[in-house]
């Protein structure tokens, strides 16, 4: 995994010690979806997440990732106190780090070290709150820390195997990013990255386990999530620069894919932030 994470950068947005109570998360009220991702480590208490289709309960010992634009509820039903990250990881510039790399979502921290994985914490609840060159310089490479703890459970074979077919498709994801706006068909994208179509289609899914379709309906939802959370443009306005016919089909994809409509989804950020 060398090759890729060369390319890494890790940027901490905020750290924090919460005591949460039952109104976190808006009590599972809101679907989070952000561009950041996050790390919890639970000192005291607990309570759950959902995510990628499964439930998390968030215990004491234990490291969780929610990566970055990962639809998702919070769940508290008790008093628990959470050390908490808010970050961004990327390689190559724009691509998000656990978006190319399968990770577990849970990992569990042994117990001979669950007194300097506190220590740490605690640590990076400090200087990440300073304004120095070497309190930023040391709250990154904290940050670093625990993101090889996920980067760890890794499947080393198939992250190696996509590194090799990277250089490939990097011009074609590219392209795609850059013309969200209209219709994107696969012989282009396919022609870019110099693969006939049936070969392009197989080995895309193979590496990002996903067909190409699909990941540019995801990379349309990401962009439509943004611009929903902007609030600064109509349903019309962002179904049109998200490349969908219409504001009947932008809708209709994005309830399947969010569980709401776009008109439902602003209006739970209204309430996450009321």
């Amino acid at each position: 995994m060398k090759d890729m994470t060369e390319s890494l950068v890790a940027n901490v947005l905020t750290v924090q010690l919460t005591v949460c109570t039952d109104n976190w998360g808006c009590a599972g009220k809101v679907i989070y979806n952000d561009p950041f991702g996050r790390i919890y480590y639970v000192r005291k208490g607990e309570a759950s997440v959902e995510h990628h289709g499964r439930r998390y309960e968030l215990l004491p010992g234990s490291l969780y990732l929610i990566p970055a634009h990962s639809p998702g509820k919070y769940v508290c039903p008790k008093r628990m106190e959470l050390l908490w990250c808010h970050f961004t990881a990327r390689i190559f510039g724009e691509i998000d780090l656990f978006d190319y790399y399968g990770c577990s979502h849970e990992v569990r921290i042994p117990q001979s070290e669950t007194d300097d994985m506190l220590k740490m914490w605690k640590r990076f609840v400090t200087v990440s709150s300073l304004e120095t060159a070497a309190a930023n310089v040391e709250s990154t490479g904290i940050l670093n820390i625990l993101i090889s703890r996920f980067l760890a459970t890794a499947d080393e074979s198939k992250a190696r195997k996509k590194s090799e077919s990277w250089n490939r498709f990097k011009p074609s994801l590219d392209f795609i990013d850059k013309n969200l706006s209209r219709q994107i068909r696969i012989p282009e994208i396919a022609k870019i990255a110099g693969f006939q179509e049936n070969y392009f289609t197989n080995l895309f899914h193979s590496t990002f386990g996903t067909p190409p379709l699909d990941y540019i309906n995801s990379m349309r939802m990401r962009k439509a999530g943004n611009m929903l959370r902007s609030g600064s443009k109509s349903l019309k306005e962002i179904s049109s620069e998200c490349g969908f016919c219409d504001q009947f089909h932008f809708s209709t994809v994005f309830k399947r894919r969010m569980g709401m409509t776009p008109s439902q989804f602003r209006k739970s950020l209204s309430l996450e932030n009321s």
